[in-house]
């Protein structure tokens, strides 16, 4: 893996962190980043911000999976499930999670690593800094002809 210096073309990574805090938060994972679920036309705010459109740019692959040191899932329906239940724990944030990396893989296929440095408090109690690697592959038939414009998450791995 290597540090992708092209990571700011990707118009999908905005989204992606905001799936990433959306489903911390415990608000779950929302059926538009599912396969399956519409997309409207690509509508973009006058600045050309993909993140404040209708549009879904990064969605959670039929074979994804997720773990961490509570829970291993597989399938969007497993994960969704994994983190709908999640706010059973009264997740809050110590500090907002932070992308620190992007990776892109060095072996020729169109995949990345998105990293994230997370400080979360559940239940007033618990308090866990972990790293959130997040690999999704930017090829098949998912993509665009015009660039690296979808996503598809394929793993989702919290290390505590």
């Amino acid at each position: 893996w290597m540090v992708d210096k092209d990571a700011k073309m990707y118009v999908w990574l905005p989204q992606l962190d905001l799936l990433v805090v959306e489903a911390y938060m415990g608000h779950g994972i929302s059926s538009r980043y599912m396969y399956g679920a519409s997309d409207n036309a690509d509508t973009r705010n006058d600045d050309g911000d993909p993140s404040s459109g209708s549009r879904t740019f990064v969605k959670l692959g039929e074979e994804a999976t997720f773990e961490d040191a509570a829970v291993v899932c597989s399938g969007p329906q497993e994960i969704t499930e994994a983190f709908r239940a999640l706010h059973v724990a009264q997740p809050e944030f110590v500090r907002h999670p932070h992308r620190i990396a992007v990776e892109r893989s060095e072996d020729g296929n169109d995949s990345a690593v998105v990293t994230y440095y997370m400080h979360q408090r559940y239940a007033w109690i618990l308090q866990v800094k972990s790293l959130l690697r997040v690999t999704v592959d930017m090829n098949g038939d998912h993509r665009q002809t015009k660039g690296k414009d979808t996503a598809k998450i394929v793993n989702i791995v919290e290390e505590w």
